[in-house]
This record gives structure tokens, sequence and C-alpha cells, in this order.
């Protein structure tokens, strides 16, 4: 179905206003909900018949992966349903754009943030990601256009690329991303950790305090020289050394030194601001974690028959969202309670004790698919590792040359 020939109103309920853009899976429209008191949502539209088999899965698990996650600071899923050989997700309409947008706006303005304002979004960029993690859930592709604000606080966006580990399986190794936002490892091809979306966090906190990529270059191979062996930046003395110290934190090559998101949003510096901006409710839990695990797995591990899901009229949809047969129906809200906090040690324990009551059956089919799927990507990182090799010993012939005295 061309673009052109796209319905103005889908399900008999969302009517569409404008687009808003196309992103990795479709287009997103700006849309009224004329069944929830005309509230503005955003409906992204994949159209099922321009992709192959393997992304038609990964769009599914886009819609399941926002149905189980429910934070403050992730974008909220309504529903998801098929229309026209289209897979339609609707979720909220932010109405602040994007964290990209806002900094290029400030940018020609010549305005920098104020550091409680970069705080601020800082741990609430942290909390979203502490959640996901808990879930074992790696977003795998964050950077400031996956990041919208509503009412001036954080929303995280855009899981087309996101990974779930399963089981033991600690690292995915597909290379995906952006590479301004790679970290060290991920360039290096030795895999894709939790550890990995806390450099694209540290990436993200430099950039708001001075609008530009922390490892910014000419060219493909100069951005990832610098991430690989460059020295990493420090913030404009403008902001604190407290909040420079956090960002070096962040920037470890090593991510076995790295710290996590609890370790970060545990710091003293950043509990203080937590109170400051009543941010400092209890974190995330394991426990808590591998239920929505076990959740996740149950919806994303099943095979994705795309004509069954024609025959079937497939649909899922979050737990408060208004039925189609509700003309006048109030909105509810999702209340979480949640288990108090453990320590790290018995957070660790269990993390362990649940990753290994998944069922071997369920494991085997998610590394059979993670194998399958990566085969291209594997073939490309080899590439980019082979080059990242080359340029370094150039550079180092170079510097022993000019040591001594063979160049001028």
């Amino acid at each position: 179905m061309a673009a052109s020939d796209e319905p103005q109103i889908y399900k008999k309920r969302y009517k569409i206003d404008e687009k808003l853009g196309a992103g990795n899976f479709g287009t997103a429209y700006l849309v009224t909900d004329l069944k929830a008191k005309h509230e503005p949502k955003v409906l992204k539209v994949v159209r099922l018949g321009e992709m192959d088999e393997e992304q038609t899965i990964d769009s599914v698990n886009e819609a399941q992966l926002l149905k189980s996650l429910q934070n403050e600071h992730i974008v909220k899923f309504y529903e998801s349903f098929l229309e026209n050989d289209c897979l339609c997700i609707v979720t909220e309409y932010c109405e602040g754009g994007d964290l990209d947008h806002r900094l290029k706006e400030l940018k020609k303005q010549n305005r920098k943030l104020e550091e409680d304002q970069v705080v601020e979004w800082l741990i609430q960029i942290l909390i979203a990601v502490q959640y996901m993690h808990k879930s074992r859930v790696l977003h795998r592709d964050l950077k400031a256009r996956n990041i919208f604000l509503k009412s001036n606080n954080i929303k995280i966006g855009d899981f087309g690329i996101s990974r779930i580990l399963v089981g033991t399986m600690d690292v995915a190794t597909t290379f995906t991303g952006t590479p301004y936002y790679m970290s060290p490892e991920v360039l290096k091809h030795d895999g894709y950790e939790s550890k990995s979306d806390i450099w694209s966090v540290g990436c993200l906190l430099y950039e708001m305090c001075t609008w530009e990529h922390a490892f910014g270059g000419k060219g493909l191979m100069n951005v990832i020289y610098k991430v690989v062996e460059g020295k990493a930046p420090e913030l404009p003395t403008t902001y604190s050394k407290e909040l420079n110290d956090v960002l070096k934190k962040m920037l470890i090559k090593d991510p076995k030194k790295r710290p996590t998101a609890t370790d970060l949003l545990k710091t003293p510096f950043i509990v203080k601001h937590r109170q400051r901006t009543h941010l400092d409710g209890p974190l995330e839990d394991t426990i808590s974690g591998n239920l929505r695990l076990r959740e996740i797995n149950a919806n994303t591990q099943t095979p994705i028959n795309y004509r069954q899901m024609k025959n079937t009229s497939w649909s899922i949809s979050s737990k408060d969202h208004i039925p189609d047969d509700y003309d006048d129906a109030e909105s509810g809200n999702i209340s979480s309670n949640k288990p108090n906090e453990v320590s790290e040690e018995e957070e660790e324990e269990q993390t362990l004790k649940n990753s290994n009551t998944i069922k071997p059956a369920k494991q085997i089919t998610a590394e059979r698919k993670l194998h399958e799927t990566n085969a291209h990507g594997q073939l490309f990182n080899q590439a980019i590792r082979s080059n990242v090799t080359e340029t370094i010993q150039n550079r180092q012939m170079m510097r022993e040359n000019k040591s001594s005295g063979t160049v001028g």
C-alpha cells in the first residue's frame, strides 16, 4: 500500500492529524483518539509487505516489549493491531519533541542548560535504564533522537532494536545502534551488554552540556578511533566537578569497571539531586524485573506467523487501554506496588537463580534466532574491527617514525 493511499482514520478511532516522521520501522503520525476524549497519541504504521520476515518479528517484538515495560520515563504503550497489511502501534504523544531537536534549538539560541536541569534529565534517563536492565532488556540505541520530552520530563522510546537477555546469555553480538553513541566493546566486536547502554547515557550527558557529540570526527573511522583509543572528554568548567566525575565513570573504556545504572543512582551526588527533584522513590528490584522478564519471554519467544495473525485479527493492549466498544470510558491509571529493595548480593543471587529457571527449549529457540539474526552483522563487525586495528597500527607506526626522526 502506497503512502498516499493510507487511510485517514485507523480502527475507526485514530484520526490522523499530521505526519511526524519516519523511523526504523515505518511512519509515525500524530493522531486523535476519538474513544478517549479526543486525546492526542502517536500511531506508528509499519507496512509489513515491505519488510522481510526477520524485520516483521522485530516490529511485533517492539510492541510486545512496550506492553511489558511500564515506567513513567518510558514512552507509554496503549495498543497494537493489524489493519490493511500494516502493524499499528499506538503510544503516548510527547509534545516536547525529542532531545536532539531541543538541543539544536538551544544551540541556535546560544543557551546552555543549567546543571540542575541536566542532572534532572540524567536521573530520569537512568531510572528508565535501570528499570529496563532489571528486566534484562537492553535498549542498544540510546541517542538524543530516541529521548522524548513530555511536560519537560524524559521519556525513552524507539525500542526497535532492543535485545532481551535470555538465561545466562549476557552479551548480544549484533552490530546495531548509532556510531556516535557506541561503546568501545561494541566497536571492537566484544559484544553488547548493559554497560554499553551506560556508555550511551554518558554520551548523552556530554551532549546535553555541550551540544556536541562526545566523540565526533570526520568520517566513521575517525569516530571509531576516538571511541576505542581516544581520551574521554570532560565537561566545560561551568559544570561542577561532581557531574564531570559522573561522566568519567560512564565513559570508562573497560565495561567491567563501568558502573551500573543502580550504582550511579546511589552515588551521593545523584542521591542529593534525586531528593531535590523528588525522584528518590524505590528503584526497580531484581525480583520484579525477573517476573517481567518471564512475561516478555513468553510473548517474544513464540514464533510469529503473519498469516495466523491476520486470521485471528491479532491485537494487544495495555491494562488501562480504553476498549473499542467503550464510548465515554474514563482512562485508568496503572499502579505499581513494588517490593522493598534488597541488597546487591541478594539481587545478584536472585538474578542468577531466575536466569537458570528458563526452560532449555526456549533458550535453544532464542539462541537459534540470535544466531540467524546476527549472521550478516558478524561479517560487517569483523570488517569494522579489522579497519580499527589497521588504523591503530598505522598511527602507532607514524608516532614511532616521528620519534626516530624519519618523519618530518
